[in-house]
């Protein structure tokens, strides 16, 4: 006659991948904490004061499309 099989048989074994599961569990943990004490140092230092950029008109483009000749030709 067979062999009976019991709950106990059924039950799964774990192997190498579910460490990895655990290890990138924990990484990925690790790794929001580090996320979120870098965001919380910079909610608590203000922010550098910036001057308001204006384009000048020495910036502009050179008119006429013309290409310029290298000194000496």
């Amino acid at each position: 006659m067979a062999k009976k099989r019991t709950p106990a048989d059924d039950q799964p074994v774990s192997d190498v991948y579910v460490g990895l599961l655990a290890i990138s569990l924990l990484a990925q943990i690790v790794g929001i904490v580090f996320l979120v004490l870098d965001y919380n140092a910079l909610k608590s230092s203000p922010l550098p004061k910036l001057e308001k950029f204006t384009w000048s008109a020495s910036a502009a483009a050179p008119a006429g499309g013309q290409p310029q000749t290298a000194p000496g030709n």
